[in-house]
């Protein structure tokens, strides 16, 4: 008896660290931080990366002229200034906020605002052989473009939130395709006072899956949908607050499964806090992951935003109000880095070696935000 409770110990104990071993710990560095120089971006969103570890990103400030700028850093840590919005061109756009990039190195974008408006713009920044990019407007919005995403063929398609000068949608609110210069709608959302969130995901087949954050629990929780250019629009999930509330972002993986984070909501604490890690399967399943806050003292951290990275094993990384976590693919959450009191910007990307980059919307240097590296330590 007490052998085969040894070994039935033994046995758990070593699953137990098994699975705690695979949490990878990582080294923190600032790979620049943003000054008041007159130029510099300030307040920067979330970053894309290409194949040579270039990383792009928007600020809705700084710039040249202070209303919001595009820019590119290295891997070794040099920034350039590949736009800066000045509110005089064709369109007056300022604070360029998401960002999206085609294979021949185009970026494509969408603005909060124009000068003295509360509608934005959709515009194309193209590289020239001198290095700097030349600046189109695509399409003035007639209320504010809230996501975006590119399909193969280079077509941009974009929410159109019609704020009306709120903080929330309205029944002005579509789904559209902006392809060869023109712009369509592509689908009108019913519901309206719900929060745009998160980000545009797209598969193979052109279906595009979307986030609402909802309204506080008034009418909605908030829900995942999909959009079909076959079958049209369909809700996947209705959070209900103990599954999370506020969904604010998507990920795919290869198999089509989808990943998502809930900046409040879930079993600990009641349908107002900490945040939840989901996923909902190619079949429609949904299930929780993990719920924050779940460790004393919220060691584990709590109230994720932002689009979630995956890696080939299954682990899941993504970024807390102060911190970056890691879920493993058995279940293991852990604080990867705790920033203390600076906000991280939403999301990270990834680089073939296995370094992770992400934003601060304060800190650095300056105070003004920071572009950051975390490094896999060996």
């Amino acid at each position: 008896m007490q052998n085969g409770f040894s070994l039935c110990a033994l046995a758990g104990l070593a699953l137990s660290l098994s699975l705690a071993a695979t949490a990878q710990n990582y080294k923190f560095s600032t790979l620049y931080s943003f000054t008041n120089n007159g130029t510099d971006p300030n307040t920067p969103s979330a970053l894309i990366i290409d194949g040579s570890g270039k990383l792009f990103g928007t600020s809705i400030s700084g710039g040249a002229f202070n209303n919001g700028a595009v820019f590119s850093v290295t891997p070794n840590g040099v920034l350039s200034l590949l736009y800066s919005f000045n509110g005089n061109d064709s369109t007056n756009a300022v604070s360029p906020i998401n960002l999206v990039r085609d294979r021949k190195g185009n970026l494509y974008g969408d603005t909060r605002a124009l000068v003295k408006s509360y509608v934005g713009d959709l515009f194309e920044l193209t590289p020239q052989t001198n290095g700097t990019y030349t600046f189109t407007s695509l399409y003035v919005a007639p209320d504010v473009p809230a996501q975006i995403v590119l399909n193969p063929a280079g077509d941009l398609f974009w929410l159109n939130c019609g704020y009306n000068g709120g903080p929330t949608c309205d029944n002005n609110t579509s789904l559209n395709e902006i392809s060869n210069g023109q712009n369509s709608k592509l689908y009108f959302f019913a519901s309206t006072g719900f929060y745009a969130s998160g980000n545009y995901v797209m598969d193979k087949s052109g279906n595009i899956y979307g986030t609402e954050a909802g309204d506080g629990g008034q009418t909605s929780w908030g829900l995942v949908y999909k959009w079909s250019p076959v079958s049209g629009f369909s809700v996947l999930h209705t959070f209900n607050g103990t599954d999370g509330s506020d969904p604010n972002a998507l990920r795919q993986d290869a198999s089509g499964n989808l990943f998502g984070t809930t900046g409040g909501g879930g079993v600990i604490g009641g349908v107002y806090s900490y945040g939840t890690v989901f996923k909902i399967n190619s079949t429609g399943t949904f299930s929780t992951l993990y719920n924050f806050c779940s460790k004393a003292n919220c060691a584990d951290g709590s109230y994720p935003y932002g689009p979630l990275t995956l890696d080939s094993k299954g682990n899941i990384f993504g970024v807390l109000n102060f911190g970056v976590f890691e879920l493993t693919s058995g279940g293991v959450e852990t604080l990867v880095y705790n920033s203390g009191s600076v906000f991280m910007g939403p999301g990270l990307v990834k680089d073939k070696f296995g370094n992770f980059y992400g934003t601060t919307i304060n800190g650095g240097s300056a105070g003004l935000g920071s572009v950051y590296k975390l490094r896999p330590l060996q």
